[in-house]
């Protein structure tokens, strides 16, 4: 199947972009989460919220800045 990856900034998948979102972003970039049993490789994926191939802090900074 074809998954498609969502990079609005809602990593975590509950269709609502918050601070949680930002910290899985976060927690993932620091290796928190080193393989796809822990989190899923969407959630991997959806973390490079500012489209960069490549995920650091700045995908967190990117996700606090689409909240409401």
């Amino acid at each position: 199947t074809t998954t498609v990856i969502d990079n609005s900034g809602d990593v975590n998948c509950t269709g609502v972009i918050d601070i949680n979102d930002a910290q899985l972003a976060y927690d993932i970039y620091n290796a928190k989460y080193t393989d796809f049993s822990l989190v899923s490789m969407e959630k991997f994926l959806r973390a490079d919220v500012n489209d960069t191939i490549g995920l650091d802090v700045n995908d967190a900074v990117s996700v606090v800045a689409k909240i409401n």
